[in-house]
């Protein structure tokens, strides 16, 4: 078999799921192209940066994000070098690789990865790459506490697309409305977030993640506004696509797994709210790993019900695992939960220790 043989295989099986299968084509493909990397009729490099990110993408897919980054970023210096660095393949790379870095929650290095792309993707002639690189590089200044800057690359985005109806308009549509939303913007917030709805259940059909995205943050916002039949909802049918489309064993199942678990605690329904949550964080555990930013949160939510309904003991244990995952991070307030678990309780040193470290801090 050639080389193309074996990535048409792989290709097959990856899109079927089947990412062992696809893993044993892949690594066939990339002793070929390692060894004849003129061989297969392209420039020097290129079959092995195809084959490099290829092999990343599906190691992305089973969340092996550690081994997904090395071969992206062995795809991105091998583009690099056989097209020069400012190619459109390099801005491919440059963004698979970002994604894999947002999924870390490495947001400062995402951000650079999704810089470096939107460089390249200003000096073509190609409005919609555009305006996913601007889309992208916008969620990460989102997640940062750049609402402003976001806003800027988003309308930008919309300015690039016009009035069309694809994708990356819903993207920038939805990405607009979450900052809204936070602040406290619903007026403007709830018709782009249903717009981007419409949009996406008209371009990929109603069953599409990005569907289940898009309910998942109108949700979130009816939560907000205590509309809270409206938002369980919304969160149930998201929860239902991602469990048909990307399985129960997803991060985005979690997080809709939490998200309702939330809406729980807010209407005083704990124990509902106690079951979900656990199993939203045996989920990011198992997937994300110990340290990841989404099980620190989802730690925070099951004390804070914890808290709630006076079961200090088990409160405390996931405030403290939560902290050691949050050490160094300036945005947690953690600490000064547990602190004002600790008063509760009595232990009125302890709580004052902890105080006095987040105002040195």
């Amino acid at each position: 078999m050639s080389w193309a043989d074996h990535m048409a295989r792989a290709s097959e099986f990856a899109g079927r799921g089947q990412f062992a299968r696809a893993e044993v084509e892949y690594r066939e493909a990339l002793k070929m192209a390692e060894a004849h990397e003129a061989a297969v009729g392209e420039q020097p490099a290129l079959p092995l940066a195809k084959t490099l990110n290829n092999v990343g993408m599906a190691y992305a897919a089973q969340f092996r994000l550690i081994e997904a980054e090395s071969f992206l970023r062995r795809a991105v210096r091998e583009w690099e070098r056989g097209l020069g660095p400012t190619h459109g393949d390099v801005a491919i790379g440059l963004t698979n690789l970002g994604n894999i870095l947002c999924s870390q929650g490495r947001l400062a290095e995402a951000r650079q990865a999704y810089q470096r792309a939107l460089h390249i993707r200003e000096n073509e002639a190609e409005p919609l790459a555009l305006a996913r690189g601007l889309n992208n590089l916008a969620e990460v200044l989102r997640k940062e506490g750049d609402d402003a800057g976001a806003e800027l690359l988003l309308r930008r985005a919309a300015r690039v697309l016009g009035d069309s109806e694809t994708a990356e308009a819903a993207a920038s549509l939805n990405n607009l409305g979450q900052i809204f939303a936070a602040r406290a913007n619903h007026i403007e917030a709830e018709p782009l977030l249903r717009r981007a709805i419409a949009i996406w259940e008209q371009v990929s059909g109603p069953e599409h993640p990005s569907v289940a995205a898009g309910l998942n943050n109108l949700g979130a916002l009816y939560r907000d506004l205590g509309r809270y039949t409206e938002a369980e909802a919304l969160y149930r049918r998201s929860l239902a696509i991602r469990e048909k489309t990307q399985g129960p064993g997803h991060p985005d199942y979690a997080q809709s797994l939490s998200n309702l678990a939330v809406l729980y605690f807010d209407q005083r329904r704990f124990a509902e709210a106690e079951t979900l949550l656990r199993d939203s964080l045996a989920i990011t555990r198992t997937v994300l790993g110990p340290a990841h930013p989404d099980l620190g949160l989802r730690l925070v939510n099951l004390g804070d019900l914890l808290a709630r309904v006076r079961r200090y003991t088990a409160a405390e244990a996931f405030y403290r695992q939560a902290l050691q995952i949050e050490r160094g991070k300036e945005w947690s307030n953690t600490r000064e939960k547990l602190a004002s678990l600790l008063r509760v309780q009595g232990r009125i040193q302890e709580a004052k220790r902890l105080y006095r470290k987040s105002l040195a801090e």
